[in-house]
């Protein structure tokens, strides 16, 4: 079995001496240590501001070995400019320049070939900084809170992008260039101003985990229906009123958050979705589900069909710590009766539940339903017309 590879942390501050900081790190290391692949992370972040960053990268051209891995975070320290010195760490991995005064970025990031991560958050920039879209090799692209509202073409050429991070930016149109990066497995867009996603988007087919939230959705985006391998979604605080029957389609789907929408009456189809395990909703539906703790074991008092999960399944509806949860839930007998035309029925959403309350939402429930988990009832149960 390979040993994990060694990683070495340096914290360097305003008063530091940065070659001296990094030699007394780097002494401990023994010769056969020395020789072989270790990551060096260097923390600079407000460290005193551009002289001690260039100070910083000098020292780390001279002492880091061609076979180390660099990583280097020098955010929040006023930078106008990137030290030309930090682009000829050429064995650069992960480079963090959040929270600076950053305008632009030099072509020269270009020389930093083996650059995987990258962190330019929360400056102001113009626009975004073409220089970035030669860094073909660039796995994780984050770039949060830049005020961005367009993306030139040329960022189809991050085509090994498997992470983006765009959230909390002006866009109100979603970049279509982003539908080129084939690669791409997590996408995060919240705190946008979107209220429509492309075609083209089904094109993204290895996307992992979606993040829309706080967007100007009024309509669910239905080309997500076709993401096939999504895991998470994330779509709450928009403005959503309904759910398409199509979104049954995402069979792997994990996490599902649709908290703060406008919905009006619950989907009982979402518990088609067979893997589901975390099903975030607070403020939407009408029935108290209790879920029972005895003995340190989760008595099922589950809603959904969910055969594999279902006790490990999270329901996020309220702040209630207490044994018992309230999940506004399922919509009036009318509404679900009405659903047994476009799912299975009501019988796959009962089978398994043992602690039932309908005291509030209807007042009959047909016995047509399979309870035959139930253990306790709070309301009536009456024979259905």
């Amino acid at each position: 079995m390979s040993q994990e590879q060694k990683k070495i942390e340096v914290r360097i501050n305003k008063t530091d001496d940065p070659e001296s900081k990094l030699k007394a790190e780097l002494g401990r290391l023994s010769e056969d240590e020395s020789k072989e692949a270790l990551q060096l992370a260097v923390n600079a972040e407000n460290c005193g501001g551009v002289d001690q960053v260039d100070r910083i990268a000098k020292a780390l051209v001279r002492l880091s070995k061609p076979h180390w891995r660099l990583v280097l975070w020098i955010g929040w320290n006023g930078l106008e400019s990137v030290p030309e010195s930090v682009w000829e760490l050429a064995n650069l991995e992960e480079l963090g320049l959040n929270n600076n005064k950053l305008k632009t970025l030099s072509p020269a990031i270009a020389k930093l070939t083996k650059l995987r991560r990258l962190w330019i958050g929360w400056n102001p920039f113009e626009g975004f900084p073409e220089a970035v879209c030669k860094l073909e090799q660039l796995e994780a692209l984050f770039v949060y809170g830049c005020r961005l509202s367009v993306l030139p073409s040329s960022f189809a050429s991050l085509r090994n992008l498997l992470e983006l991070h765009l959230g909390d930016n002006a866009f109100e149109q979603f970049p279509e260039v982003i539908c080129e990066l084939r690669s791409l497995r997590k996408l995060w867009m919240n705190g946008n101003k979107l209220s429509s996603l492309p075609q083209s988007f089904a094109n993204l087919r290895e996307l992992r985990e979606l993040d829309v939230s706080n967007n100007r959705f009024k309509e669910f985006p239905q080309v997500v229906c076709e993401l096939l391998n999504l895991e998470c979604l994330s779509l709450d605080n928009n403005q959503l009123s309904e759910l398409p029957l199509a979104i049954t389609k995402l069979v792997g789907l994990k996490s599902l958050n649709l908290s703060g929408n406008s919905f009006t009456s619950f989907p009982l189809f979402v518990g088609d979705l067979p893997q589901l395990s975390t099903f975030s909703s607070s403020g939407w539906f009408n029935l108290l589900v209790s879920i029972s703790l005895s003995c340190s074991q989760l008595v099922q008092a589950i809603l959904f069909r969910v055969p594999k999960v279902a006790s490990q399944m999270t329901i996020c509806s309220t702040s209630s710590n207490s044994v018992e949860r309230l999940l506004d839930c399922l919509p009036s007998l009318e509404e679900a009766s009405a659903a047994r035309s476009r799912t299975r029925g009501l019988d796959f959403w009962f089978e398994d539940c043992t602690i039932l309350d309908c005291s509030s939402s209807f007042s009959t429930l047909p016995l047509t339903c399979p309870f035959s988990s139930l253990v306790e009832c709070r309301g009536r149960l009456e024979e259905a017309d």
